[in-house]
């Protein structure tokens, strides 16, 4: 047992060390944005080369005449929502008779029924696909390909601004073109006739949404809902925040032209989100006593926020995931950029107002 002792106690002190690089490394990844996190793209990575493997060996089929379109982990809800006319190219083309999405990200967009959505957390799923559409540069696309073989990628195979797309006009956007541009090749190639714009929902798919079992009304709230103002002016990366005085300047504008009887704060459940807006809840009932604010910050499903915005007076954001929500759903709205990205680039809707 005397000899046992000192290989036991190396053995503990290694096991505590590798404990401590794990939580460090784990720590380091928790305080960067989920959606980008190198844990995220390394399992991601991980399944897919496991799963790629074991389709070989077993030789699963291919399933003929698929496609799926593949929105890297990288991109988020607003992105999803931006380049959500790749869809209608690639369903208009009728080159494949299964079309899926791979998402990481909520898919808030309006689809056809026919088109199913698949998690990227469902790697075993993806494998199958015949083509992989690859509808925006991402860091993992160049992994992406190696693994799935680049004959069966189409689009931006790399992280840069070219595709491999066979068509005469070579298009090459700069970082503050608007982000839908990345389409313009694949509306060539697929000879698609329509706009590249994302959707903006009309008042059918509205209506639509009330009849869903889930749906958040906002009569449950108040008696007075003619004039709800949502608010939701988080963003992750603090240089994309905007001030609190540049937020209150925008609720006054909406002041003077509209009663405001109620304030709805939306966000994530996040911690750090709800530290904001719960900051930003305790300066607004100074600002505005007479005014109701309802705080559903980590309280409600990104549904349940769709709903609420939709149903609006009048919406103020950040750059953030609900903006192009807000812009997606066509309704009124001022959006307030912070930060390197120009509002050029996110800006699809005529019912929406930028301030920079």
């Amino acid at each position: 047992m005397a000899i046992l002792a000192p290989k036991m106690e190396r053995y503990l002190n290694m096991k505590i060390n590798l404990q401590m690089i794990f939580n460090l490394i784990n720590k380091i990844f928790k305080e960067r944005k989920q959606d980008v996190s190198l844990s995220v793209y390394g399992k991601f990575i991980f399944l897919l080369i496991y799963y790629k493997i074991n389709k070989t060996i077993k030789r699963l089929p291919t399933k003929k005449g698929s496609c799926l379109i593949l929105f890297p982990p990288s991109l988020g809800l607003g992105d999803l929502i931006i380049l959500s006319r790749i869809i209608d190219i690639i369903r208009d083309s009728k080159k494949y008779k299964y079309i899926n999405i791979g998402h990481s990200a909520p898919y808030l967009q309006i689809i056809h029924p026919s088109i199913k959505l698949v998690n990227l957390n469902n790697v075993q799923e993806l494998i199958r696909f015949e083509k992989f559409i690859l509808p925006s540069p991402s860091f993992l696309n160049n992994i992406i390909t190696l693994i799935l073989g680049k004959e069966n990628c189409i689009g931006y195979i790399g992280n840069n601004n070219k595709t491999n797309l066979q068509i005469e006009k070579n298009y090459l956007y700069s970082f503050n073109d608007p982000y839908y541009y990345r389409l313009k090749p694949f509306k060539d190639f697929f000879k698609y006739k329509k706009g590249i714009k994302p959707i903006i929902w009309t008042k059918k798919n509205h209506d639509n949404l009330k009849l869903k079992r889930s749906y958040f009304s906002i009569n449950k709230l108040s008696k007075k809902t003619e004039h709800f103002l949502v608010i939701s002016t988080y963003n992750f990366y603090s240089k994309f925040r905007p001030s609190l005085l540049s937020i209150l300047i925008e609720i006054k504008k909406y002041q003077e032209i509209n009663k405001l009887e109620n304030i709805i704060i939306l966000g994530y459940k996040s911690k750090k989100e709800i530290i904001y807006n719960t900051n930003l809840e305790k300066n607004l009932k100074e600002k505005f006593k007479k005014t109701k604010i309802y705080n559903f910050t980590g309280k409600l499903t990104i549904q349940n926020s769709l709903e609420i915005i939709s149903q609006s007076s009048y919406y103020i954001g950040a750059n953030n995931g609900l903006a192009n929500v807000a812009q997606m759903l066509g309704v009124n709205c001022t959006l307030i950029f912070q930060g390197p990205e120009k509002f050029r680039k996110r800006q699809f809707s005529q019912f929406a107002k930028f301030v920079s």
